[in-house]
């Protein structure tokens, strides 16, 4: 009986680890997947406030490798930033070195000047070192980014018409930093809010 008792206890003993040992396992995968998903971008892109940029923004980009993850979405959005951004310097340039009234020459000179800070940021952030520890620093960065771009819109409507489109390429450049910010938030918490667990 004795004999009949100890092969039982084993039995149920191993049974348990091996159960434990297969959850542990799939837990494992599931975060595995979590942390470096081989993604569809569309999906991430649906969940954004703004998915039409993301998404025209992402499938016009080139870089294939960068599609699969969290990671290389930031990068793609945030090279869109940047290109933007100088895009938009270019054009202020541009209307500061023709004729213009002193009035809409200094509205284009506050709004350079908040366009060269959201630029400055944008431009130095490597997403490549994104992680839970870096994650504070950038969602700092983008949003610090972003204000500055606010501020502008309402300096920007304050110009003559032929230089209206200066309105269109801000809202997108706002846009595609706020998208930026909530992969960015995805990739933290798994939502594109703010996350506070860091």
């Amino acid at each position: 009986m004795a004999s009949i008792k100890t092969n039982f206890i084993l039995f149920i003993h191993f049974a348990l680890c091996s159960f434990i040992h297969s959850q542990i396992v799939f837990a494992s995968s599931r975060a595995a997947i979590f942390i470096n998903p081989n993604i569809d971008f569309h999906q991430v892109c649906q969940r954004t406030t703004h998915s039409d940029t993301c998404i025209s923004t992402i499938s016009q980009d080139p870089q294939e490798d960068l599609k699969t993850n969290l990671i290389g979405l930031s990068t793609i959005l945030n090279e869109k930033a940047r290109a933007v951004a100088a895009d938009i310097l270019t054009k202020i340039n541009g209307f500061l070195g023709g004729p213009i009234t002193p009035p809409n020459k200094n509205l284009l000179q506050d709004a350079e000047a908040f366009i060269t800070d959201a630029d400055y940021i944008v431009y130095n952030l490597d997403f490549s070192s994104l992680n839970h520890q870096t994650y504070p620093e950038f969602k700092l960065d983008l949003e610090e980014a972003k204000a500055n771009v606010t501020q502008t819109a309402p300096i920007l409507s304050g110009l003559p018409a032929n230089q209206s489109s200066l309105v269109g390429q801000n809202n997108l450049l706002e846009n595609v930093i706020q998208t930026t910010l909530e992969i960015v938030n995805i990739n933290e918490c798994n939502k594109i809010e703010t996350c506070t667990t860091y």
